[in-house]
């Protein structure tokens, strides 16, 4: 597998992406960190953070997968301090 990133930033390091690869699965994890609210890079840092802990349990179906982001999801209203992120 090849790997090329490319970041552009208006000067506010708010978005993050993560690669890890574990036992012929790999993961890829985007997050948007929202400008403007004040912790957008922290929200994303811990959504990557979170996914990935999540990706080296292994064993995740869709329906875990779900019941996981839901979980992440809710988690960033309290531990992110108001950022908000997107992750793909």
């Amino acid at each position: 597998m090849k790997i090329v990133t490319r970041l552009e930033s208006g000067g506010r390091s708010e978005d993050r992406v993560v690669v890890e690869r574990a036992d012929g699965r790999a993961l890829i994890v985007v997050a948007d960190g929202a400008g403007g609210t004040g912790n957008g890079a922290a929200a994303a840092e811990l959504a990557c953070s979170m996914v990935v802990t999540a990706f080296r349990r292994g064993g995740m179906s869709t329906v875990s997968w779900i019941a996981e982001l839901s979980t992440i999801d809710r988690d960033l209203l309290t531990v992110a301090h108001g950022g908000q992120t997107t992750i793909v």
